[in-house]
C-alpha cells in the first residue's frame, strides 16, 4: 500500500532527522561509545521479534557463517561507523555531520562497483561527480575554521555504513534484511 510507505517514510524521517540534535544534546552526558552501544541493542532488541518472524516465514536458521557476517557487519557498521558518527557530532555542526552523513549513497556506489562489481553507467558517473562537488561545497575545505577531526569522523562515517550496506547485500538476500540489521546491531 502506497499511502501507508508514504506515512512510514515520513515518520522514518521525522526521527532521523532529529536524531543528530539529540546525540548533540547527549553528548556531554554520556561518552559517544555508551551512546552508540545504547542505541544499537535497544535497537536490536526491537527488531529481535520482526527478524525471528522473517526467518520463519523464509525457513531459515542462523549459521555459524551467519554468525560471522553479523559480527563482521556489526563491527563496521555499528562500532565502527557509529562510533565516527557521534565523534563527529562533538567536532561540528549537527547540520553539517546530517548532510555530510547523507552523502553514504556516493560511498555505496563506489564500493558497489568495487566488490559487487556492478555497471558505472554515466548517469552514476555523472551523480557521484556530482556529489563529490556537493561534499566539498559543505565541508568548504578552504574555510580557515574547518575542524578537519569532525569532517574526518563523518566521511568515515559515511564511508563505513556505505560498506556495510554494500558487504550486506547477498546475506540480505538470504536471512532477509531485518534478520541481518539486528544480528549486526547486537553484534556491534
Amino acid at each position: 500500500d502506497k499511502k501507508k510507505g508514504y506515512i512510514c517514510i515520513f515518520i522514518a524521517t521525522i526521527l532521523f532527522s532529529s536524531m543528530e540534535i539529540v546525540l548533540k544534546m547527549s553528548a556531554g552526558e554520556f561518552h559517544p561509545i555508551q551512546i552508540t552501544m545504547g542505541r544499537f541493542f535497544v535497537g536490536g532488541i526491537v527488531l529481535l521479534p520482526f527478524a525471528i518472524s522473517g526467518l520463519r516465514k523464509r525457513n531459515q536458521r542462523i549459521t555459524g557463517a551467519d554468525i560471522k557476517w553479523f559480527a563482521v557487519l556489526g563491527l563496521i557498521g555499528v562500532l565502527i561507523s557509529m562510533t565516527c558518527y557521534q565523534l563527529s557530532i562533538l567536532h561540528i555542526e549537527a547540520s553539517k555531520v546530517a548532510v555530510l552523513f547523507s552523502s553514504n549513497p556516493l560511498f555505496v556506489t563506489i564500493f558497489a562497483v568495487i566488490i559487487l562489481k556492478e555497471a558505472l553507467p554515466g548517469h552514476k558517473l555523472i551523480s557521484v561527480i556530482g556529489d563529490l562537488l556537493g561534499v566539498i561545497c559543505i565541508v568548504q575545505p578552504w574555510h580557515p575554521g574547518l575542524n578537519v577531526t569532525g569532517v574526518i569522523f563523518v566521511l568515515l562515517s559515511g564511508m563505513t555504513f556505505a560498506l556495510y550496506g554494500v558487504l550486506g547485500k547477498s546475506e540480505s538476500r538470504k536471512l532477509g534484511g531485518i534478520a541481518l540489521t539486528c544480528g549486526s546491531f547486537f553484534f556491534g
